[in-house]
């Protein structure tokens, strides 16, 4: 053991091992300056712009679609409560949201190096640093940690259960510790549909350890918390419409939940389990840590159900549950399991150097190649795409008169155009391809925007604009449209207003 140690620590002390660190580092913080603005910062922002205004969460800017515009019912309550209270608290500002996410990143770090500390014996003296190498130097992190998303609390509080869980079959029953396990569990829930997998994932380890006691205090306590999930759907006709958003919801999440009875939901789980590998291979953000995790656990599953029984299940549950009861097969879920994944891999690299797999040795040394000029890629990628964009969209809207009407954006200029102007994204249409099973063109889109009382449209023209748009297909087409002329061509964008005659 001692050995071993010794190799992780030169490892984690060598010299290229820190230059791979502090570069992904140095380029991660340059790309907070001025970060674009990704479409769930809007999403999630515009969610939270009401619910702090007016108590009740909602996205105006989907004008007439399902409901949403007046209340939106199936949304992440806990990540939108916390949203408000930063608007509340601070002001509306995407900044805000972005750091808040940040700092739950931290706190969870911070709490992986105490794991890492109080478990030495079991990982390592030296594993902390690559646990981290593994969750943080990667693609999808680097591009979600500073996005106001879910998951990074998900994680946070999946993360804390699993810590308590474990304790539980590891010590003397204590009362305290199943109920925490069960609250943070119940936590991720209450942030996320998802985040069921983690009262799932505790139940199975507590009742395979056969700790019973535990088990129902850690049931009752993830019941009471996962409730929280209800606390606005038990008032008359809600319930109602919460089914109803979910069963139209123009994303495949509703059909994950809401099958046709039995046989349509088994149908649809096993459709699910058949395509899972998309999950782990989605994109170049997270091939190497599946690679590396997978690698992991095939070559040494004998070995690490052996030593890490509960650490395996748990993980095989999670990923089984997320599959089965998640709402869609995403590669930005597989941030709910980084821990596990960096556990699991830390243990197969120290397997691989206590018994001298120089074949294996040298491929976790290929794919961390890949990951570092993967990382520079999604670096590159962010740095192209930033800038200020509120300053940006403020200067547009200031041209357009306050109170005249909806006027139609692509979905970033909430931020801050909620504050100044009734705003309806083009996210709309796209949806409504999806839900009537159409294509847009430009006279129709017109239309369709004539019939929503639309007295203004901003369309992007510089290829910058464009190319960061989060609805492209049209833009080109929508200059000389039915209803509406040219009313500006400020730089970069072209002003349409309705005409006089509509």
């Amino acid at each position: 053991m001692e050995r071993i140690i010794s190799l992780i620590s030169k490892i984690n002390s060598s010299k290229i091992f820190r230059i791979f660190l502090a570069i992904i580092a140095l380029g991660y913080l340059s790309t907070l300056w001025n970060r674009y603005i990704y479409i769930d910062d809007a999403w999630f922002g515009e969610q939270a712009f009401w619910m702090a205004k007016d108590g009740i969460p909602r996205v105006e800017t989907l004008k007439g679609y399902f409901g949403w515009d007046t209340h939106l019912l199936v949304y992440h309550r806990f990540n939108i409560i916390f949203g408000a209270g930063i608007i509340k608290i601070f002001g509306w500002s995407v900044e805000y949201f972005r750091i808040a996410t940040l700092l739950v990143l931290i706190a969870f770090f911070t709490l992986l190096y105490k794991y890492s500390q109080i478990h030495r014996e079991k990982y390592g003296n030296h594993i902390f640093i690559l646990w981290l190498a593994f969750i943080f130097a990667n693609p999808l992190m680097i591009s979600l940690s500073f996005t106001y998303r879910p998951e990074i609390w998900v994680m946070l509080f999946g993360f804390l259960s699993w810590w308590f869980v474990e304790k539980c079959t590891e010590q003397s029953f204590k009362p305290l510790v199943p109920v925490l396990g069960g609250a943070f569990a119940g936590m991720a829930f209450f942030t996320h549909l998802n985040g069921l997998i983690f009262p799932v994932a505790g139940f199975v380890i507590l009742l395979i350890n056969k700790k019973i006691k535990p088990l129902v205090l850690f049931s009752m306590a993830a019941f009471i918390t996962s409730s929280l999930f209800f606390y606005d759907l038990w008032q008359e006709g809600r319930l109602e419409t919460f089914l109803y958003q979910m069963r139209n919801w123009p994303d495949p999440v509703g059909a994950s939940y809401l099958s046709n009875g039995w046989i349509g939901w088994l149908k649809n789980a096993l459709i699910k389990l058949s395509m899972e590998h998309q999950r782990f291979f989605w994109s170049y953000k997270v091939w190497m840590v599946s690679v590396m995790f997978l690698t992991s656990i095939v070559i040494f599953f004998k070995t690490i159900l052996k030593q890490h029984r509960n650490l395996l299940i748990y993980t095989l549950v999670l990923i089984f549950s997320l599959n089965i009861l998640g709402s869609q097969i995403a590669e930005r879920f597989l941030i709910y399991l980084m821990p596990y994944m960096a556990i699991l891999a830390g243990i197969s690299f120290r397997l691989t150097l206590e018994r001298g797999k120089v074949m294996l040795a040298n491929l976790f040394k290929i794919l961390a190649v890949f990951q570092f000029v993967f990382c520079l890629i999604m670096i590159i990628t962010i740095l192209q795409k930033n800038l200020d964009y509120v300053d940006v969209h403020t200067g547009i809207l200031a041209k357009i008169p306050e109170n005249q009407g909806p006027v139609l954006v692509d979905y970033p200029f909430v931020f801050n155009g909620l504050e100044t102007h009734q705003l309806v994204t083009f996210k709309l249409f796209e949806y409504l391809e999806v839900t009537e099973n159409m294509k847009f063109d430009a006279a129709s889109l017109a239309e369709r925007a004539h019939s929503l009382g639309i007295s203004y449209i901003v369309l992007p023209t510089r290829p910058e604009y464009v190319e960061n748009a989060n609805y492209t297909p049209l833009f080109e087409g929508l200059r000389d449209i039915p209803y509406y002329e040219k009313f500006l061509e400020p730089e970069g964008y072209l002003i349409l207003k309705k005409k006089q005659n509509f």
